[in-house]
């Protein structure tokens, strides 16, 4: 990216890419520098916001992150990773409802997302929502059923609800 970047220093996809790469080394601060220069080239992109989002959560910044959700849903609302992100940050500001909420709008436009699928039941069981956990959790397992996750979630959820015998198959 570098190299696109010595060519071309206003583009927007290899510089939102490098923020990419900074981040997978771990580089968090120097991404984001990055992410903020590629938004700057294009407000609207919704995957440079999406990943800036996560860079953000994984900064700690979950207001900010929750921001670069909400921005990049107002360019793409059908984007389920968005939503997923979102569900994600809500979970880490302590608001279940809203958490359910996007997950139920990222598997509104991806029904095959599994990781959504389990999230959501991971909520609903920590809500003690054992039957809705339970369902999400065979959500998941339509999906992948080898997710091994959502096997052993859903095996521990139908003990709480003592389905032993369920449980143990």
């Amino acid at each position: 990216f570098e190299q696109a970047l010595r060519i071309k220093p206003d583009f927007d996809t290899a510089v939102s890419n490098m923020g990419l790469v900074l981040a997978g080394m771990g580089q968090s601060e120097e991404a984001l520098r990055f992410y903020d220069r590629a938004q700057q080239l294009k407000p609207d992109d919704d995957i440079n916001l999406m990943n800036k989002g996560v860079c953000l959560r994984r900064l700690g910044r979950f207001a900010d992150a929750l921001a670069c959700n909400e921005a990049g849903l107002k360019g793409n609302p059908r984007n389920p990773i968005l939503w997923s992100n979102k569900a994600l940050v809500h979970g880490d500001l302590g608001q279940p409802e809203e958490e359910l909420r996007c997950y139920e709008q990222a598997l509104k436009y991806d029904p095959q997302d599994v990781q959504s699928w389990f999230n959501k039941g991971v909520t609903l069981r920590q809500l003690n929502r054992i039957v809705a956990a339970i369902a999400a959790y065979d959500g998941a397992l339509a999906v992948d059923p080898n997710y091994l996750p959502a096997l052993q979630n859903k095996a521990f959820a139908l003990m709480v609800a003592e389905r032993y015998s369920e449980a143990a198959s």
